[in-house]
């Protein structure tokens, strides 16, 4: 039985749990979906509700939904045990057995010697593992990765050709936020060379010193006292980006939330969210919106909502009606 949020005192929420609790007890999951999405855009911060959407989505196997669903609850209680069993099933359904295996041993941290999880988990050790850099729920395809290139791509970002490119080869890790959306030809700008220096040459890189003699006995040669190349950081690419066609990123940039990054752009400082740069080294073009509006949107952060309330907001989402999507919010929190 789903029990309302104890916070919550709402007649109306009262009655679409008890007719989700109907649709349960007569095993008609569309409909318990149907009044369970209703009851978690009242009750969007109740892990239990979320959970709920989750089990149903499974029953009609709408596994991506499922995912997500767990997922939210997960993020309000993280640890849960019997939640996180259901979350690595959805995940082994997708294909995601990477991920599904680092739950089950969540799991086990928690519960031992929890039989399920050790069945789930002896179960993917007999299957090939998802390549661990592939791409999240709803990104269908995997990305190539350049040797020495990391990714953690979110829900929904997609890069149009699948590839990101690294032609230095050096170890850089990209994160990339959910709903972004990437043109052909990311590439990666992952190494400087030491202007400060006599010389701009890397004779004591990793690389260069094994085929330079002499240069043996000299310790730690990717170091930048003694001739590497400098490491500038990871890059990290915030929610709802869009990134142009063949765009250079240099390594340690922050690209904020709603960035616009224009075509044939060099990055090589952050870009602040809500801002659209362009040219090379890109520069900023102008603000999307006034600042009023970026406070409102980095607030209310609707890239993590459930699916059912981006779908309930849609058409203000596709507009740029961002004054009447505040007054409906602010109505919706008050019925």
């Amino acid at each position: 039985m789903i029990l309302p949020p104890k916070n919550i005192d709402q007649p109306r929420l009262n009655r679409i749990l008890h007719q989700a609790n109907v649709c349960f007890a007569n095993e008609d999951w569309n409909g318990a979906r149907q009044y369970l999405e209703q009851a978690v855009v009242l009750a969007p911060e109740h892990a239990q509700l979320h959970a709920a959407v989750g089990i149903v989505t499974f029953k009609i196997e709408d596994y991506a939904a499922s995912c997500l669903a767990f997922d939210a609850s997960l993020k309000l209680s993280p640890e849960n045990p019997d939640v996180l069993i259901q979350y690595a099933t959805v995940l082994i359904k997708l294909d995601r057995k990477q991920e599904a295996a680092q739950v089950l041993d969540r799991v086990l941290r928690l519960r031992s010697s929890d039989s399920t999880a050790l069945a789930l988990l002896a179960g993917l050790k007999q299957i090939p593992l998802s390549n661990p850099c592939a791409s999240r729920t709803q990104t269908p395809h995997r990305v190539a990765l350049d040797p020495g290139l990391s990714l953690e791509i979110g829900d929904y970002s997609y890069i149009d050709d699948n590839r990101l490119r690294n032609p230095s080869k050096a170890p850089v890790h990209v994160s990339i936020g959910r709903f972004c959306s990437i043109a052909v030809d990311l590439t990666i700008i992952g190494l400087d060379h030491r202007t400060d220096w006599i010389t701009t040459y890397p004779f004591l890189h990793e690389w260069h010193r094994k085929r330079w003699p002499g240069t043996q006995e000299i310790p730690y040669p990717s170091a930048p006292e003694h001739g590497g190349c400098i490491h500038r950081g990871e890059i990290s690419i915030g929610h709802d980006v869009w990134i142009g066609y063949d765009v250079k990123l240099f390594r340690g940039v922050t690209i904020g939330n709603g960035a616009v990054i224009g075509a044939c752009s060099l990055v090589n400082k952050d870009v602040p969210p809500y801002a659209i740069v362009a040219g090379s080294p890109a520069r900023h073009i102008r603000w999307r919106f006034p600042d009023e509006h970026i406070d409102f949107l980095q607030s209310i952060e609707w890239w993590h909502w459930p699916v059912m309330k981006i779908n309930r907001y849609m058409p203000f989402l596709c507009s740029a009606c961002i004054n009447e999507l505040r007054a409906q919010l602010a109505e919706d929190e008050q019925s």
